[in-house]
């Protein structure tokens, strides 16, 4: 943002308004409305930082995923994949521990940007 004069977000969407992409031109939300209002998921990740309980595990979506008694009390990062439906378990050393299914409801999409 140094390059664009400002450290404020707002001023540097306001600068860049033209050059980003929106929605597409035929996309409305009536297409998704007779399956529950549910709006198609976009590939790619997420990820989030969660703390191992005394059970080894860690809830995702108020699941249990066991990661091992040997971590108890450490922070793992956990990363959905939505397009491979899978969810990868990093330990903070950026190793990979473990992966699980991860069903995604739903049609996932192409990314808009």
């Amino acid at each position: 943002m140094k390059a664009d004069g400002t450290r404020f977000p707002g001023e540097w969407l306001r600068l860049h308004r033209d050059a980003l992409r929106w929605l597409p031109a035929d996309f409305t939300v009536e297409r998704y409305h007779g399956r529950r209002s549910q709006l198609p998921v976009a590939a790619g990740r997420v990820s989030w930082v969660q703390r191992v309980n005394a059970d080894g595990t860690i809830s995702i979506n108020g699941r249990p995923y066991f990661i091992g008694k040997r971590r108890t009390g450490e922070y793992v990062q956990a990363t959905l994949f939505t397009h491979r439906q899978r969810v990868v378990i990093y330990s903070a050393h950026h190793r990979r521990l473990k992966h699980f299914p991860f069903p995604v409801p739903g049609e996932v999409v192409r990314p808009v940007l």
